[in-house]
């Protein structure tokens, strides 16, 4: 076990950076769970450390998972490609998996009128806040959870929105209208000095308790990534080209994008019901010579 203590204390101090950025003991259970199996596949490989997995390690470790469905499957991909990237390995980052069977069995999201019907129940300015930020603006929980007065100040001076997401990426998209008088409302109600000062000084797991008790008082069920899907799911139903949408949800490539999105065979046959050249095709009973 010594030659493997370097990838145990990698893997256990990735762990505690997962806690103390507030994320929940189910989702911290599934990268531990993940995590431990691919800490037994490498003792058996004989790698100690996360800077000697390559590639090829991470799709055979992926291939003992074929049995299981295939979200199953992409959920571990995921978990151990942002364990590898967090600890500097850049081994998955342009590698696609082949995933056997669905990719994903089930997405959820809100339609066009059930999204309509949220923003239109009676809510508390955080509730305002964080529903407008994932159903109208698309943001992630965790830009949401950055953004600081300043940033509000200015999205509202300058019509963009400046974000700061994951592994320090920053983009700058365009406000929505919508979303800018929630901003301006929660400013107001706010009331704060400092511009460095978050709008949210909260973690995960307030946000989360936050939503769940909207759901509770109207009797409805999502989280917050499910409105950030819904977001891009209804640009895409309205006719936004999935290049743009890719560009405002921040996605490092038009593939996530398009899982993310949830096409279906639902998709498929409605735009094929909706593909009309002509009225009627004249078929002959006799061969055409």
């Amino acid at each position: 076990m010594y030659w493997n203590s370097r990838l145990h204390r990698e893997v256990a101090k990735y762990l505690r950076k997962l806690r103390e950025e507030g994320y929940t003991q189910r989702y911290i259970a599934q990268h531990r769970q993940t995590l431990s199996s691919f800490q037994n596949f490498c003792r058996a490989r004989g790698t100690n450390s996360v800077s000697k997995v390559s590639s090829g390690d991470a799709s055979d470790w992926l291939r003992t998972w074929e049995r299981f469905s295939g979200s199953y499957q992409s959920k571990q991909w995921s978990i151990l490609r942002r364990f590898l990237a967090e600890n500097g390995n850049p081994a998955m980052l342009r590698l696609r998996p082949r995933i056997h069977g669905a990719a994903r069995v089930h997405v959820d999201w809100l339609t066009m009128e059930e999204s309509q019907a949220v923003l239109s129940e009676p809510m508390t300015p955080v509730e305002a806040l964080l529903i407008g930020a994932g159903l109208l603006q698309g943001l992630r929980r965790i830009e949401t959870l950055r953004l600081t007065v300043r940033d509000a100040k200015d999205a509202l001076r300058t019509s963009v929105l400046r974000i700061r997401g994951k592994g320090g990426k920053e983009r700058a998209i365009p406000l929505q209208d919508d979303f800018s008088v929630i901003l301006r409302s929660y400013l107001a109600w706010l009331d704060a000095d400092e511009e460095d000062a978050l709008l949210l000084d909260a973690q995960r797991t307030y946000t989360e308790s936050r939503l769940k008790e909207f759901c509770t008082r109207h009797e409805r069920k999502f989280t917050f990534h499910t409105l950030r899907r819904s977001f891009g799911r209804n640009l895409w139903l309205l006719g936004v080209p999935i290049e743009t949408i890719s560009e405002i949800l921040g996605h490092s490539s038009i593939d996530m994008t398009r899982k993310y999105l949830g096409i279906d065979q639902s998709d498929m046959r409605q735009a094929l019901a909706r593909y009309r050249i002509a009225r009627t095709c004249t078929i002959s009973e006799k061969p055409v010579r």
